[in-house]
């Protein structure tokens, strides 16, 4: 499981940042070089969980991968928000090892209207 940093459940009408850290699967002075993909779980995506794009897509940075999450406007009032949904957000990407590793993990956010 990857170790989400983030302060406290999303409320399906944030627009947040958050940080997956892998450092503790890294090799001294290894970082994450590229974001091979991120992938939402169904549960998320049926209730309109979207990924950032643009200037907000996934990128990596150190020994973190930062992404974004947003909730479809039209979804954000959902029934399935008010006990929450917890949105499993699988990362894949390689690291400055040579020669380069791939590694994938998945965090949990908990979605909740708040």
């Amino acid at each position: 499981m990857a170790d989400v940093r983030s302060r406290e459940a999303m409320d399906p009408a944030d627009v947040e940042q958050f940080a997956f850290e892998f450092g503790k699967l890294l090799n001294p002075g290894e970082t994450v070089a590229s974001v091979v993909s991120v992938a939402l779980n169904a549960e998320a995506l049926a209730a309109g969980v979207e990924l950032g794009s643009g200037p907000r897509a996934p990128a990596a940075s150190g020994t973190d991968v930062l992404l974004w999450l947003q909730v479809a406007a039209g979804q954000q009032g959902a029934a399935v928000f008010a006990t929450g949904i917890e949105a499993r957000v699988t990362v894949t990407f390689t690291t400055n090892a040579a020669p380069a590793r791939t590694l994938q993990r998945t965090g949990i956010i908990l979605i909740r209207q708040r």
